[in-house]
């Protein structure tokens, strides 16, 4: 892979000593400390990294982070002491002085991968830990899902969001929303960008995301696209994705689909919008919650989930759990959900909803090899053999539809009727991880 700068990433942006770093084969992130330690990440847990001119002390720090605000035209100095701007193609730059960090100035660089990536790229790099969930991806797609990416900090939601716009009908009419710009030049023919507006140094002239989400309504938009939703716009989202606009998507932080409903109505509330009404819209406006997870320097979709309502309120209710290791688990609600949007997995055909959807080649290779799939009676046994289990032990899923560790290790040692899923997969031949030998990195 190019390095960053090679790549045009960096946008005529000179990071000073720091420019080497950009030629290292998947960097995602630069950090400076204060000290002037220099630690850069390219896949695999930040690691520190030797300059050939080396920051000797807090000024130079300091001094650095002064010049590379300065290139971006954002103020940073002791009446401004956080600085967050970004270069065009989404290379973002963070910068903070004291006394916010007392020990001296701090700078964080956020690099955009210098690969396009599309699904097939990520599934071929394990982004996917099962091989349906492209496919189940591409169906949702199609049918104007909206959909939610969530995860932490460095987990892939931008690479996935990136990934998905690639996929949308070239005739969509695509408004992008971001606060920083990080989706940088999406590969669509019809495309609006739009990035909030800071205030100037007279505290005036601020345009935020929420006004941006009010604007984008007036644009005609197929779909509407938030970068990342983390204040009041939330409001403003919840509204737009209830009034007939589908297909829209957003990333959030969330550490799980469990989380994710007291987060937007946390947000929502900052949008001047009362828990009530917050709760009424929040399960209407997403169609599916696609949680990305980062472990062990691996990003990979872990989470599969819908919001719900409920007598208590709002609930995210997980559909299926993934790993590296175990490929997809499907639970309760699973298979409602992909006959609902008319999607074939492992070979089950659509009982209802729309159109059937082949998921990948997976399932078309299963019927083909010997006709076995995952019938829906076989996902019946699955899930009525996981209710029995826990009747026998007193175990019981929580208000988001998971279970809790000890019930997953009783569901392990279970007997075959209850792993019947994953094992009619792996006999008929679906692999249990794509091949990566051509594989790009995740960034």
């Amino acid at each position: 892979m190019r390095g960053a700068e090679s790549s045009g990433i960096s946008d005529g942006l000179s990071l000073g000593p720091l420019s080497p770093l950009l030629h290292l084969p998947g960097l995602t992130d630069i950090a400076v400390d204060p000290d002037g330690s220099v630690w850069a990440d390219t896949g695999e847990g930040m690691h520190r990294r030797s300059l050939t001119i080396p920051l000797d002390d807090a000024r130079a720090v300091r001094r650095l982070a002064v010049f590379l605000c300065a290139q971006l035209g954002v103020p940073l100095d002791d009446a401004h002491p956080v600085a967050d701007a970004s270069t065009p193609s989404g290379l973002r730059l963070n910068a903070l002085l004291p006394p916010l960090v007392p020990a001296g100035a701090a700078i964080s660089v956020r690099v955009p991968s210098a690969a396009d990536f599309g699904l097939d790229d990520l599934e071929r790099a394990g982004f996917f830990p099962d091989p349906c969930l492209p496919g189940l991806l591409r169906g949702l797609l199609r049918h104007r899902a909206s959909l939610l990416l969530t995860g932490g900090t460095g987990t892939g939601k931008t690479t996935l969001l990136r990934a998905l716009l690639r996929q949308t009908d070239p005739t969509d009419r695509l408004v992008l929303i971001e606060e920083v710009r990080e989706l940088g030049g999406v590969d669509h023919p019809d495309v609006v960008s739009l990035a909030a507006r800071p205030a100037n140094a007279e505290g005036k002239g601020a345009v935020g995301l929420d006004a941006l989400v009010e604007a984008s309504l007036r644009m005609r938009p197929d779909r509407i696209v938030l970068g990342e939703c983390r204040g009041p716009e939330a409001a403003d989202v919840l509204r737009a994705f209830n009034t007939g606009h589908r297909g829209g998507m957003l990333t959030l932080h969330a550490d799980g689909v469990a989380r994710v409903p007291a987060r937007l109505l946390a947000l929502a509330a900052q949008g001047g919008m009362d828990g009530r009404q917050a709760s009424a819209l929040l399960s209407g406006a997403f169609d599916a919650v696609i949680h990305c997870e980062r472990r062990g320097g691996r990003r990979f979709v872990s989470q599969v989930g819908v919001l719900e309502d409920s007598p208590a309120g709002p609930v995210g209710h997980v559909l299926a759990r993934c790993s590296p290791t175990a490929g997809l688990r499907p639970m309760l609600g699973w298979q409602e959900f992909i006959r609902h949007w008319g999607i074939r997995c492992w070979g089950m055909a659509p009982e209802a909803g729309i159109d059937g959807i082949g998921i990948g080649g997976a399932g078309t290779d299963v019927e083909k090899e010997d006709g076995a799939g995952c019938p829906a009676d076989e996902m019946q046994k699955l899930t009525g053999g996981t209710r029995q289990l826990m009747e026998g032990t007193g175990q019981s899923m929580d208000e988001t539809g998971d279970f809790a560790d000890e019930t997953w290790q009783l569901i392990d040692k279970a007997s075959d009727e209850t792993r019947q899923f994953p094992v009619i997969a792996a006999e008929s031949g679906r692999p249990q991880e794509p091949d990566r030998s051509q594989g790009k990195e995740i960034r």
